[in-house]
């Protein structure tokens, strides 16, 4: 962050109104960096890493993080074929109460509310929160479209 290191992702750190600039690099993946404008408030960095080529790969030792909400991993290199490449979604997540821990396909990406990209197509979704049920639904997730995902947690009887 600003030309510091801060961790290692996820992570959440507080950072002063203003604009600032978070940058990403790990061991064979391309460096990531983006300019942020920070009024306030909460806000979730994704981040998805390119592989790199190997005759550049060893020029990034160290792996450092920004802010950011989990990104599936890079996609495999992409064929010389000539069919379009794969868009991603960006989808929001929201729930009622917030914070409740977001699990995307079996892997945990966070707590709510949060913004993702994803790939269109099916996905498992599942919100819970320590004293209320589990949310759990499979959404399909189509090229183009807005998605919002907003689970209503219900109290457990625990």
């Amino acid at each position: 962050m600003d030309g510091g290191y801060v961790g290692s992702t996820p992570s959440t750190i507080d950072v002063a109104a203003g604009d600032h600039t978070i940058a990403m690099n790990k061991h064979g993946y391309k460096v990531w960096e983006r300019r942020i404008k920070v009024n306030g408030g909460k806000i979730n960095v994704a981040a998805e890493l390119e592989a790199e080529d190997a005759s550049n790969a060893s020029k990034y030792k160290t792996d450092t993080a920004a802010p950011v909400t989990p990104s599936p991993p890079p996609p495999p290199a992409r064929d010389t074929s000539t069919s379009p490449p794969e868009t991603l979604v960006v989808t929001y997540l929201a729930s009622d109460p917030v914070g409740a821990d977001i699990n995307i396909d079996d892997a945990e990406i966070g707590l709510t509310p949060m913004t993702v990209k994803l790939k269109p197509g099916k996905h498992a979704v599942r919100m819970f929160m320590t004293g209320y049920q589990n949310w759990v639904q499979w959404v399909f997730i189509q090229a183009g479209a807005d998605v919002h995902i907003n689970a209503t947690l219900t109290k457990s009887n625990e």
